[in-house]
């Protein structure tokens, strides 16, 4: 193997003169048969483009998932309603949703804006995303190495592989494909500053690496994997190398050698990663200070240190296994909870000796150590070592940067090993081969996403019983109206996972809606003994002592709630209700109005704000707010036209009052049920208009 330097960087070039740089690797002989390389690039584009999309183009039809798709976007009142000046300000503040990276949160933000909270559109977004970071990666290796048929086939496996569905077909991982286009921008930046070292090129990578880190932190091995490619194949530090060793040999005390190496070239290229280095380490910061925020970090006594260690080895042997093999993926596989002394001497082992070999044999092959280093640095920061949330023993969307060092490992060494006349068309055969594999299970692999059901049924064929799926199981049985199928799946969830807070809390909701309040106090307490930042079961606890009369008790637990989660629509809704009926309306209209202008389209809080005003005796106020739901509702309006007769009735517009009551009448709304109870009609029942309205109505 040849490598000639074109300016500042390594392209890759055979003696033999069959693979020139831009050449597909498999072109004919005869010059009348070759494609150009233009040419070349336009079909090796549009081929990974249209197999893209033709493999994942159902992700249109998927509906939003129940495991943070409605914590980022469904149910997300700051991102569903678009931009807006308090919106954006929210996304770069630490909210409770995740760690800190605002540029995701804009980017779904603007989805809602320009498609509505709709999840197709989201997705295909995603699915966009994804095709620009292949067709980036493309670009990348073809330019480092000048191979466009193996970089092609890099980019292909990248698109096509099934372990990338779930970063694409999975709306919360917006973080995971849209911090990746930043991170290979960066790098493609690069390659053309290690060209010609302008100034503003290097300015443009630091902007482009900060916005990966606020897309999601996960990138911030961005300046070694820098050094590695400087490594292998832009080969910097061999050309370095050589200019260093001159100037060594000039000088010979060690502080002037230490300072003559920081000058020279091979110094330059490693000084010039700390400002990326830097970066790094604000990201760093800022993302533990998120964590800590939110409550999300795993401390050492739930998750000890050496579990951590011991699922690292085991997890990259699993990794490897579902690269090649990529039949039994999961959207969550649980954490192991024993130390298996076995596997981890095999995994260690392994992990070891591939070290080992790789750089044994870097010299000849250095594409080895080359992909297993950036194989294993990438996947550093999902390594476990450091655990936030509901944290996986490994997950698949970690493997969307690391594993292009799997493929670039196994391309560049099946080239490098299969020579002979045949060898081209073996290369295409295996090659094809392994994309349409892939290509096919990334189709199955889909269907799995398309909702939350499926989605977590195939988690507990693949990974056995757990907590989290019973639990999402049952959340989506509740979302059906199916009470009792969903409690059978909740208790599943307590049983396998006793510390999962959501199951009680979720379990204790199924008891509310069967009238069982007293049993529904337990595990709304044992929600909050397990997780006491949890808003929702003080709200629930709150809601069970205002039926039961006990108002200040109510009121009590209600403002902790409040305390929790000032963001949390409900719990501010049913607080107004609960202020409104001691009478504070100023304070109850304060949390309606905050729910409405988070969510304008809330109906509840708008009719409760409505009633508010009317109770504080803001009758033109409550009538803004009733022709506000009349304009946003379409069909069975009659309550909203009872309101309003309501208003004309403590006006003493009786003529008003009994039109709208005719029209509420008309609606099917059960005027007659509480008309005569209604306080707020006391004017009109004893005015001459209401036995006129009782004889024309029959009653």
């Amino acid at each position: 193997m040849l490598y000639v330097i074109c300016g500042d960087v390594a392209c890759l070039k055979e003696a033999s003169g069959s693979r020139r740089r831009g050449s597909t690797g498999f072109s004919m002989k005869n010059n009348k048969f070759k494609l150009t390389p233009l040419f070349t690039k336009a079909i090796i584009l549009c081929a990974i483009v249209g197999l893209t999309i033709f493999f994942y183009w159902n992700v249109q039809d998927h509906q939003f998932l129940n495991f943070d798709d409605n914590i980022y976007v469904s149910t997300s009142s700051y991102v569903k309603n678009g931009f807006s000046l308090e919106n954006i300000k929210w996304t770069f503040t630490f909210t409770n949703v995740s760690y800190w990276h605002p540029l995701t949160l804009l980017s779904h933000m603007l989805d809602c804006q320009l498609f509505g909270v709709k999840p197709g559109p989201h997705l295909l977004v995603n699915l966009a995303i994804h095709i620009f970071n292949a067709l980036l990666l493309f670009l990348i290796i073809s330019r480092m190495t000048g191979a466009q048929g193996k970089a092609a086939f890099v980019a292909l496996l990248f698109a096509l592989h099934p372990l990338n569905v779930e970063s694409v077909a999975w709306l919360a991982e917006r973080k995971t494909v849209l911090s990746t286009l930043f991170l290979f921008s960066a790098i493609y930046t690069y390659l053309h500053y290690t060209e010609k070292k302008k100034k503003w090129q290097y300015a443009l990578i630091l902007c482009l690496y900060a916005f990966g880190l606020m897309s999601k932190p996960s990138i911030l091995t961005f300046p070694v994997l820098l050094l590695l490619l400087d490594y292998w194949p832009l080969k910097r530090f061999e050309r370095s190398a050589v200019n260093n060793d001159e100037s060594n040999a000039i000088i010979s005390k060690p502080i002037n050698r230490f300072i003559s190496f920081w000058e020279s070239a091979m110094g330059g290229i490693i000084v010039e990663k700390l400002p990326f280095l830097i970066l790094s380490l604000c990201s760093m910061l800022i993302t533990m200070a998120s964590v800590l925020h939110s409550h999300f970090l795993v401390t050492k006594e739930l998750v000890p240190f050496y579990m951590r260690i011991y699922n690292y080895f085991v997890s990259i042997i699993q990794y490897l296994r579902n690269i090649i093999w990529p039949v039994d993926l999961s959207i969550f596989y649980p954490f192991p909870k024993t130390f298996i002394l076995l596997y981890f001497l095999l995994a260690l082992s392994v992990v070891v000796l591939i070290t080992i070999l790789t750089f044994i044999t870097r010299e000849k092959r250095p594409w080895l150590i080359m992909g297993w280093l950036w194989f294993l640095i990438a996947m550093l920061p999902a390594s476990g070592l450091i655990q936030a949330g509901l944290w996986p023993a490994m997950a698949d969307r970690f493997m969307y940067i690391p594993m292009i060092g799997i493929f670039i490992m196994v391309i560049w060494e099946a080239d490098e090993r299969l020579k002979g006349s045949y060898s081209k068309l073996l290369k295409f055969i295996l090659y094809g081969v392994m994309l349409v594999y892939f290509a096919f299970l990334t189709r199955a692999q889909n269907i799995y996403f398309s909702n939350s059901f499926a989605l977590f049924n195939r988690c507990l064929e693949v990974a056995g019983e757990n907590g989290l799926a019973f639990n999402n199981l049952g959340d989506t049985l509740v979302s059906l109206g199916r009470i009792d199928e969903a409690m059978i799946y909740f208790a599943k969830s307590i049983k396998l996972n006793p510390n999962l807070a959501m199951a009680y809390y979720n379990y204790g909701v199924c008891l509310v809606a069967k009238n069982d309040d007293e049993k529904a106090i337990e595990y709304f307490q044992k929600a909050i003994a397990l997780d006491p930042n949890l808003a929702n079961p003080y709200m629930h606890l709150a809601l069970i002592q205002s039926r039961a009369g006990n108002v200040a008790e109510a009121v009590k637990l209600m403002a902790k709630a409040f305390d929790l989660d000032q963001n949390n629509l409900d719990v501010r809704n049913n607080f107004g209700i609960m202020l409104a009926k001691q009478g504070k309306y100023e304070e109850a209209i304060a949390h309606f109005s905050f729910v409405i202008k988070r969510d304008p389209s809330n109906v509840p809080a708008r009719l409760n704000l409505a009633q508010a005003y009317q109770n504080a005796g803001l009758d033109n106020e409550a009538l803004v707010q009733y022709e506000t739901l009349n304009k946003m509702i379409d069909h069975n309006k009659g309550y909203i036209y009872y309101g309003i007769a309501s208003v004309y009735s403590q006006q003493k517009k009786y003529e008003e009052c009994a039109a709208y009551l005719d029209i509420s009448l008309k609606e099917g709304f059960q005027v007659w049920q509480v008309l005569k109870s209604d306080i707020r009609f006391k004017n009109f029942r004893n005015a001459k208009f209401y036995a006129k309205f009782l004889k024309t109505h029959k009653i």
